[in-house]
C-alpha cells in the first residue's frame, strides 16, 4: 500500500509536472507567435523601409546625374564664357590701342593746325602789312596823278 500511494504521489506529482511543463509549452508557444508577429510585422516594415530606400536611392542617383549634366553644362557655359572674356580683352587691347593711335594722330593733326593757323595769322599780318603799304602807294600814285592832272591843265590852260 504503501508503494501503491507512494506510486500515487509520484504519478500524481508526474501529471502535476507535466501539466506545469504543458503550461510552459503553451506560454512559449504564446512567446513564440509573438515573437512570430513581431517578426513578420518587423520584415514587412524592413521590406517597406528597403522598398523606401531603394525608391529615394533611384531618385537621388536621377538627381545626381541631372546635376553632374547640369555641372557639365555649367562647365561648358564657364569654358565659353572665357573664351569670350579674352576675346573680348584681346578686343579691348586692340581697340585701346586704335584708340591711342587715333589720339596720337588727333594730337599730330592739332598741333599742324596750330602751326597753320600760326602761319596763317602771320601770313594775314604779312598780306594785311602789303595792303596797307599798297594802299599808301596807291594814294601816293592818286596823290601824283591828281598833281601830273593839275600841272597838264595848267599847261594846257597855259597853251
Amino acid at each position: 500500500q504503501s508503494i501503491l500511494k507512494d506510486m500515487e504521489c509520484k504519478l500524481e506529482q508526474m501529471v502535476n509536472n507535466r501539466k506545469h511543463m504543458e503550461r510552459e509549452i503553451k506560454q512559449l508557444q504564446n512567446a513564440l507567435s509573438e515573437k512570430e508577429s513581431e517578426l513578420k510585422n518587423k520584415t514587412a516594415s524592413y521590406k517597406e523601409n528597403d522598398l523606401t530606400l531603394q525608391k529615394n536611392l533611384e531618385e537621388n542617383k536621377a538627381k545626381m546625374q541631372e546635376m553632374i549634366c547640369s555641372i557639365k553644362h555649367l562647365e561648358t557655359e564657364k569654358k565659353q564664357t572665357l573664351a569670350n572674356l579674352d576675346r573680348y580683352e584681346k578686343e579691348n587691347k586692340d581697340l585701346n590701342w586704335a584708340l591711342e593711335n587715333k589720339q596720337q594722330r588727333v594730337q599730330e593733326l592739332e598741333s599742324e593746325l596750330s602751326t597753320i593757323d600760326i602761319n596763317a595769322v602771320q601770313r594775314n599780318a604779312e598780306l594785311q602789312a602789303k595792303v596797307e603799304e599798297l594802299c599808301e602807294e596807291c594814294e601816293s600814285n592818286e596823290n601824283k596823278m591828281s598833281e601830273v592832272l593839275t600841272e597838264r591843265m595848267s599847261l594846257q590852260n597855259k597853251l
